[in-house]
This record gives structure tokens, C-alpha cells and sequence, in this order.
């Protein structure tokens, strides 16, 4: 973290991901003690398995809600997310964002990832 925020821009997005949950009984570092770092570094944690998409949606979709925000995306407005295949993509907050281009016959921005 020292280097990070040495470093890198101020408007850099970090957050603390645990991978290859998939692999339960190779553990090392309980989901307890990976929330408790997060907390202590004030970053965002997810817990995901990249080659099973476990949690992966969720992780991409709060970083790119957190750097949407930090660039001034006018967050007043709805954001809408979908996937490729018209199928909806929400973040497990409630909200939701995405990368891509805006629907502009809806008062809601649409985002297509």
C-alpha cells in the first residue's frame, strides 16, 4: 500500500481480491482476516475464483463504478448495465455500471460490457 500510494495517481482505485476460492482446502488466508486488512487499508475486498467466475462480475463492476466516480460520471443519473447478451449485470449493492456505450433514447445511461 506504501507503494501504491507513493506512486500511483490519486484517483487510482485499489482494492483487495482474494482468488482461487475454488481451491477450499489450499487456503491460506481465511475470508475473516482478508476483511480485516481491507478494513485496515480502507479498500473495498471481494473474494473470487477466476476460473470458475465466482464473484468475478461483482469485483469488475465495483471498480468500474468506483473509477466512474472518481472521473465526475454524473452519478445522479441511473447507471444501467448489460451484458453483450441482453442479459442485466448489477453490482451487489443495489446499483450498478459498466463500460461501454450510452443508450441515448432512456433517461437511464446504459453501459454495455
Amino acid at each position: 500500500m506504501k507503494e501504491i500510494e507513493t506512486n500511483a495517481n490519486k484517483d487510482t482505485v485499489v482494492y483487495l481480491v482474494g482468488n482461487k476460492i475454488d481451491c477450499i482446502d489450499q487456503r491460506i488466508v481465511e475470508r475473516e482476516k482478508g476483511e480485516n486488512i481491507s478494513k485496515s487499508i480502507s479498500r473495498k475486498y471481494f473474494e473470487i475464483s477466476a476460473k470458475l467466475g465466482i464473484n468475478l462480475k461483482e469485483a469488475v463492476f465495483s471498480i468500474i463504478k468506483d473509477i466512474l466516480k472518481k472521473k465526475n460520471f454524473n452519478t445522479l443519473d441511473p447507471i444501467h448495465i448489460v451484458s453483450r447478451d441482453g442479459s442485466d449485470l448489477r453490482d451487489s449493492s443495489g446499483g450498478s455500471c459498466c463500460a461501454g456505450n450510452s443508450n441515448k433514447g432512456n433517461k437511464r445511461k446504459r453501459w454495455v460490457f
